[in-house]
């Protein structure tokens, strides 16, 4: 099986890494950084300055696209349309209207999966189960810190956002993690740290059905260290993600380390099942809507 790499010199290297481990041929790879011919050369792909001429080639299985947001519509409707199954990055657009316009053009049969990796990660597959299963009790709140640097500009951009780009992850994964959606939002943050055209902090409070809450405190800040955490309370215990661990406090402590593959060898290897016909279909354009709905709801109460 032979995939091209579509962005291969930001995130898709690491998809370029997972296709190679699994056994794919690493055919090609598109991008305009001045480092792709030598990004390329290590995984032994073709280099192309434009996507246009990957996806001409007539000798791939699927691509995976890993762009900025407001690339991603027109090259995953270019991919289906020279008959290549897609893995997008998340968002697969940068605004919830774009977002629902390309569900719309392309249709939810469309053979597009979306990179929600915290899915696949163990820790937060394995508290998945403890919150379904009820060892955690009534979720009272889940509680989380993502406050990084960042140097790209596009991220500070029209059609980036630390909402969009950094935190819909987490507009995927709690719905996905209590198994409902929220039903109140309410979010302040603002241009408050880069003075760039889109929001690179603020702080979040959503509501869900039964009484559980999310709280985020998020920021593109201009410190040099990072902060990232994540927690669920329940009334029985309390679990708390700390790198590959899972710390569960209730009568008796303990900390877990859930087994399993990296979350984006996870990931490929999912799609990979999935066109292969041995798998269930990975996240795809409806679940990317569905959290680009809520993320545009975020957005539309900082503005």
């Amino acid at each position: 099986m032979r995939v091209g790499v579509i962005g291969i010199c930001g995130f898709g290297r690491f998809h370029a890494e997972a296709f190679a481990e699994l056994g794919w041929t690493v055919a090609a790879g598109a991008d305009r950084s001045p480092e792709l011919a030598s990004v390329a050369a290590r995984f032994g792909a073709e280099p192309h300055r434009d996507y246009r001429d990957l996806l001409a080639r007539g000798d791939l299985d699927a691509v995976t696209v890993s762009l900025p947001p407001r690339l991603h519509p027109a090259v995953v409707t270019a991919s289906l349309e020279a008959g290549l199954p897609v893995l997008c990055e998340k968002p697969v657009a940068p605004s919830a209207a774009e977002a629902g316009a390309l569900l719309a053009a392309v249709g939810a049969d469309a053979p597009v999966a979306v990179g929600f990796v915290l899915r696949y990660h163990p820790a937060y597959r394995r508290l998945r189960e403890l919150v379904r299963g009820g060892e955690l009790g009534r979720v009272r709140a889940v509680l989380a810190r993502k406050c990084w640097p960042t140097s790209t500009p596009w991220r500070l951009e029209e059609g980036g956002g630390a909402v969009f780009v950094k935190d819909i992850h987490y507009f995927d994964l709690v719905p996905w993690l209590l198994g409902s959606d929220p039903e109140g939002v309410c979010a302040y943050g603002g241009s408050f740290y880069h003075r760039g055209q889109v929001e690179d902090s603020y702080q979040l409070l959503m509501s869900f059905p039964g009484g559980a809450t999310f709280h985020l405190d998020s920021a593109w800040w201009t410190l040099p260290s990072s902060v990232n955490s994540f927690e669920v309370v329940g009334d029985r215990a309390r679990a708390v993600v700390e790198g590959d661990d899972l710390r569960v406090e209730g009568e008796v402590a303990r900390t877990e380390r859930p087994e399993g593959e990296s979350m984006v060898l996870a990931e490929v290897r999912a799609f990979a099942d999935w066109l292969a016909g041995g798998g269930p279909r990975p996240p795809g354009l409806e679940e990317a809507v569905r959290a680009s709905r809520l993320a545009q709801r975020v957005v539309d109460q900082l503005r």
